[in-house]
């Protein structure tokens, strides 16, 4: 139920309420909802802020004493909304239609009807967006102690010395106190003074019957003339706004207030009062005089508790805690309200000031500590004219002590403001801010890990981030500062308009916040704000990871394994017989998938010196009891030799004196196995480089042809008298590789090649004609995964394609726009073939 009731609030020295707090969290996960701009939405965070602490209070009854004439103010959804209030007596109230036309009005609720029930109706009736009481501000505090004349050691403490060298204000800036009132002919205040607003009988302020407006107005302004006390801006001039009596101000005369400070043109507004209940309609005026560029404080209060107290509450409101300048060393008050919500404190015991009487008096609360903020706030303004409220804020946090060791605390804020270092604070000690609210500002990211800062109050940062792909997109945001406590929206643009998906803040302050959702493809949003509007010096982490849908994918943490992944998938039921090579370097093995499929056998990696665990597990599992080892000791070492006899195999070592014979030795073996005298047919292939041959493994394997490595300028002496015994060789590469001479050579040669490996592996699929329905994928820059997948290739009869890590070669587009395979399945982990290519390829299969 929404605003069901609010609770009288004070003025000066707020309520000592009992407070009773709740965690109030927000995760939304809803329909996506169209914004129309991001400064639009900028816009909505700040102006509908609401508490993440609710309290028992809003459900109590309200004493009718402290509800103005028995009226309830209601703020309609929309303007054209009609609402049916026939029971009702309505209230014509101009200062209403002033803030928004149609969208609010004032109903008396008679005598003979339950007030608070009645409130309860009219707030659940469709079209209401909030129903509150018109609230009675009652002052608790009147100052005392006159003649402390010589009592403000405090403003020392601030530095104001100093500060006043810098300037002490002008007349051109204005700081409306919305109050009780002013005595204008206090000797203090000459000149100092407007006319001002009497919000109760509609003329110039003549009086202050509470006196409370009286004190506030010296701390703020008084003269320096040695007839006093000094206000902390003694140029600059006060706009008195009397919204008060003894008896009480009602919510509406406030509004009145406020809206006449804005029709002024203020710089400053000081408010020295609040409650423990948000009042929308005062919300609303006060967000109106932000975006006007009036700087807005409010004391917190002074009941010791962390309850937000409002306007102090509103992220663009300065809050302001109160400090004890009067011990030994300076503390925060003990009476001051605390939280993340406050932003700077200043001096609030024993706060001497003028008085409604034309004497001086002496008062605490945090009442006394928002004048003193409003005052530097004034001189900040006479130095920086052309300053907004945010950079006003951010120079009197920046300039401030701390008194707790920390950049900011719940007691104090960014600490005890300092006058002189709030003046020589320039804007660039925010640091450069690379992102802003908007699709042109908003800081294009990756994938990846990114830090930044926010560098003043109310900064927020937006982020774009493109899905190439779609997959699960993961966010993780933090922050390391205690006082931070930042949140997270989401948005997608969807043909030209942007949409919220998400608006995270599940934590407390100091700890992530994190999402995860699937995505599909398009342009991201991701937006980043402290719920409080604070800011840091400290930069806050964003991570963004993204998991692309991928295609089926065979693979483990490096080559060994992931030919052992091969194995597994290709030999489900065992075999007897491994075929083993050398996983470093590839001369010995590019001959090896033929006779392996020949063995029906997985080719399994090892490296020179030992079996990894991974390749012995393997084969056990196989249950091979026959290995055939491809090189020599110099590539793979005899200790192998001897593991693998010690685990109960037969081994059989294939190798030559180079990599030219070791290759005829294997074709030699392969034709033994086939019971032949030679071959139909060979493949011959550059015996420097592995792509070429390995591209044409699978067709080799499936066909039974042995693969002959070659030098470029001649063919070796060892491969020539089976490379001379076939009816027909097919060239494997350009000339730069294998020259025309040897192409002449060779019996009926025909050659395959391209402008590179991935063309050369193109006209290899399509010059034999090979079966592209279904295709496996290996990286081009690597020979592990084509070596070892070149027989569960030829045992599906499938082609391998080959990829760059980052990207399908255009070569390898074009074969597949022609081709149009079904299906893929990488041979290799992320590292061979990165998660991009993968999600592209499964692209590619659904068109």
């Amino acid at each position: 139920m929404k605003n069901l009731l609010k609770v009288v609030v004070t003025m000066f020295f707020l309520s000592s309420l009992s407070m009773f707090l709740d965690p109030f969290y927000v995760l939304a996960e809803k329909e996506p909802k169209k914004i129309q701009s991001f400064q639009h939405e900028e816009d909505q965070f700040r102006s509908q802020f609401k508490p993440k602490k609710v309290t028992s209070q809003s459900k109590k009854p309200i004493p009718l004493d402290q509800i103005y004439d028995r009226q309830i103010i209601i703020k309609k959804k929309d303007a054209g909304v009609t609402l049916k209030l026939h029971k009702y007596e309505v209230v014509d109230n101009d200062v209403l239609e002033k803030l928004a036309p149609g969208m609010w009005m004032t109903v008396r609720i008679p005598e003979s009807l339950d007030y608070e029930e009645e409130l309860i109706t009219i707030d659940e009736l469709p079209g209401v967006e909030s129903a509150s009481p018109d609230q009675i501000y009652q002052p608790s505090y009147l100052p005392s102690d006159p003649y402390y004349r010589s009592q403000q050691d405090y403003l020392k403490e601030i530095d104001m010395e100093r500060a006043w060298e810098i300037t002490q204000g002008t007349s051109q800036v204005k700081v409306a106190v919305i109050d009780s009132g002013v005595t204008p002919s206090h000797e203090d205040l000459t000149s100092r003074l407007t006319d001002g607003f009497d919000g109760i009988l509609s003329g110039p302020v003549r009086s202050d019957e509470v006196g409370h407006g009286t004190h506030v107005t010296g701390i703020i302004a008084a003269n320096a003339n040695t007839k006093g006390v000094i206000g902390v801006s003694p140029k600059v001039k006060v706009e008195p706004i009397k919204v008060g009596t003894p008896d009480g101000l009602s919510t509406t005369a406030i509004i009145r207030g406020v809206q006449y400070a804005i029709d002024r043109n203020v710089d400053v507004i000081n408010m020295s009062f609040g409650g423990y209940t948000p009042d929308p309609l005062l919300q609303d005026v006060l967000w109106q005089a932000y975006q006007e560029g009036i700087v807005l404080v409010a004391a917190s209060g002074n009941d010791d508790t962390s309850a937000f107290s409002f306007p102090a509450g509103y992220p663009w409101v300065i809050a302001v805690g109160a400090t004890d300048t009067t011990r030994s060393s300076t503390t925060a008050a003990g009476f001051s309200n605390y939280g993340l919500h406050i932003d700077v404190a200043a001096p609030g015991v024993g706060i001497v000031s003028t008085d409604r009487f034309g004497s001086y008096g002496s008062g605490d609360g945090t009442s006394f500590s928002a004048p003193i903020i409003s005052g530097l706030a004034a001189l900040l303004k006479s130095k920086h004219p052309g300053w907004n409220p945010d950079q006003v804020e951010f120079a009197l946090q920046n300039g401030a002590e701390q008194l707790y060791g920390q950049e900011s605390h719940p007691y104090v804020g960014f600490g005890q403001v300092n006058g002189y270092q709030s003046l020589t604070t320039t804007l660039s000690d925010m640091g450069p801010d690379t992102s802003t609210w908007s699709v042109d500002g908003a800081k294009k990211i990756s994938a990846g890990t990114y830090n930044e800062k926010f560098n003043f109050p109310n900064d927020n940062d937006l982020y774009a981030f493109t899905m190439k792909y779609p997959g699960e997109l993961s966010i993780n945001l933090s922050h390391r500062a205690k006082h931070m406590d930042p949140v997270m929206n989401v948005y997608q643009e969807v043909d030209g308009v942007i949409y919220e998906l998400y608006s995270i803040d599940s934590r407390y302050e100091g700890e992530p916040e994190t999402l995860s959702f699937y995505a599909d493809r398009g342009r991201y949003y991701i937006g980043v704000r402290d719920y409080y509007a604070n800011w840091s010096r400290t930069a806050y982490e964003l991570e963004v990871k993204q998991k692309l849908d991928q295609p089926a994918r065979i693979y483990g943490k490096n080559r060994y394994e992931t030919a052992v992944e091969i194995s597994r998938e290709s030999f489900r039921n065992g075999t007897n017989t491994i075929v083993l090579a050398q996983g470093q370097d590839f001369p010995d093995a590019l001959s090896g998938a033929p006779l392996a499929y020949e063995l029906d056998a997985p080719i399994l990696l090892t490296r020179s010196k030992t079996l990894s665990e991974e390749t012995k597990n393997e084969i056990e599992r196989l249950g091979a009891n026959e290995a055939y080892i491809l090189g020599g000791n110099g590539a793979i070492d005899a200790d192998v030799e001897m593991e693998l006899k010690q685990m109960g195999l037969e081994v059989k070592r294939i190798s030559g004196e180079n990599r030219y014979q070791t290759s005829a030795e294997i074709a030699k073996e392969l034709l033994s196995l086939q019971g032949r005298s030679s071959f139909d047919k060979a493949l011959v292939s550059y015996g420097h480089n592995f792509p070429d041959a390995l591209a044409s493994a699978p067709y080799a394997a499936q066909e039974g042809y042995p693969i002959l490595l070659t030098r470029p300028q001649a063919l070796p002496e060892e491969i020539r008298p089976i490379a001379s015994g076939v009816n027909q060789a097919f060239v494997v590469g350009g000339e730069s590789v294998v020259s025309d001479q040897i192409l002449t050579d060779l019996p009926n040669g025909v050659r395959f090649s391209g402008s590179n490996r991935y063309a050369t592996a193109v006209e290899i699929m399509e010059g034999l004609d090979m079966n592209t329905d279904e295709v496996f994928v290996v990286t081009g820059q690597s020979f592990a995964d084509a070596l070892t997948g070149s027989v569960l290739a030829a045992s599906r009869q499938q082609p391998i394609l080959l990829v760059r890590t980052n990207q399908i070669p255009g070569e390898m587009e074009a074969f597949i726009d022609r081709h149009q395979p079904q299906a893929y399945t990488i041979l290799g982990g992320f590292g061979a073939i990165n998660e991009e290519v993968g999600a592209h390829l499964l692209q590619l299969s659904l068109e």
